[in-house]
């Protein structure tokens, strides 16, 4: 059986408002917050809805811990097929978790929030349950 890959999805129209470092800040959120999202439930406390994290003896993201935590940082072109991928990833039951910068330093709000949509990390999986979707994607030079 192969090791596992996390997956981490740019966007590539916002690479040169980001820069360098902002691009690196923003993957290494992702990276993190991937992982944090696999190992999230809700639990209800005293009528109040709490979010709790626990570790869960996931098997893709215990191979890719034990591993060499390899991770693919790959691009799409616009805001919409970020969604999209997001979105079919959903439907295959593949968590992801996508990253919304605050719009403090280089980048102009998209969102009524006051924020844009940069990239998304998805949880890591075993080499050959990569689904094409990734799969096609290339890396970000």
């Amino acid at each position: 059986m192969s090791g596992a890959v996390q997956y981490i999805v740019v966007r590539k129209d916002l690479l040169d408002q980001m820069g360098t470092g902002k691009t690196a800040a923003q993957v290494a959120h992702a990276a993190v917050a991937s992982i944090i999202e696999k190992t999230r439930e809700r639990d209800v406390f005293a009528g109040t809805n709490k979010e709790v994290v626990r570790i869960i003896r996931d098997p893709d993201i215990e191979k890719w811990l034990n591993g060499r935590f390899t991770k693919l940082v790959v691009y799409v072109k616009t805001k919409q097929k970020l969604l999209n991928l997001a979105d079919t990833l959903d439907n295959l039951n593949i968590r992801c978790k996508l990253i919304y910068d605050s719009c403090l330093t280089s980048l102009e709000p998209e969102e009524s929030n006051g924020t844009t949509l940069t990239c998304m990390g998805v949880t890591p999986i075993l080499r050959d349950n990569v689904p094409k979707c990734l799969q096609k994607l290339r890396l970000l030079e």
